[in-house]
This record gives structure tokens, C-alpha cells and sequence, in this order.
């Protein structure tokens, strides 16, 4: 592949051509409304809230502060455990 190419596609994507998205990017562009602790842990929730994802819905310090750990971190744990952690948090 020409440098070119390959150098303006990193300037515009700030990827390499062979360099994949974090699940955590693809949902973060899905979903891009981020919302507080407070408003998710608030009933009703705002229109459009996945509640079986509610922390997708957190900025990565928020998530960070309040679960102690990383997003990546978070989703290498069995699944159980992350429900476990949301109960625990407030997020059900």
C-alpha cells in the first residue's frame, strides 16, 4: 500500500489500516450519550437507555471512580460478576 494512503489514514482515523476497534469504541459510537452516576442511578431513565448496559452510558473517569476498575477490565469478567458489581453499585 502506498504511504500516502496509509499516512493520511492515520491522520484521519488515528489508526493504522490493519488496526482493529475496541468493542468498547464500536459501542461508545453507537451510543455516544454519556450521562452521570446520578441520572443513571435516577428512575425513570432517559428515553433510550439500555439498562442491561447501563454503564456503556458512563464517561470512562466516572466508570472508572465508581467501579474501581477500567471498562476493559470490567468486561474480561464473567458475566455474573459484572451483575453482581452493578447490583452492587446501585445500577439496578
Amino acid at each position: 500500500m502506498n504511504d500516502s494512503y496509509e499516512s493520511s489514514t492515520i491522520k484521519s482515523t488515528g489508526k493504522k489500516l490493519d488496526q482493529k476497534d475496541s468493542v468498547i469504541d464500536m459501542l461508545m459510537r453507537l451510543c455516544p450519550e454519556q450521562y452521570t452516576i446520578e441520572e443513571l442511578r435516577a428512575r425513570p431513565l432517559a428515553e433510550g437507555v439500555n439498562t442491561s448496559k447501563i454503564e456503556f452510558y458512563l464517561s470512562d473517569d466516572d466508570f472508572q471512580k465508581e467501579f474501581r476498575m477500567t471498562k476493559d477490565e470490567f468486561y474480561a469478567l464473567p458475566h455474573w460478576k459484572q451483575t453482581n458489581i452493578k447490583k452492587s453499585l446501585g445500577f439496578f
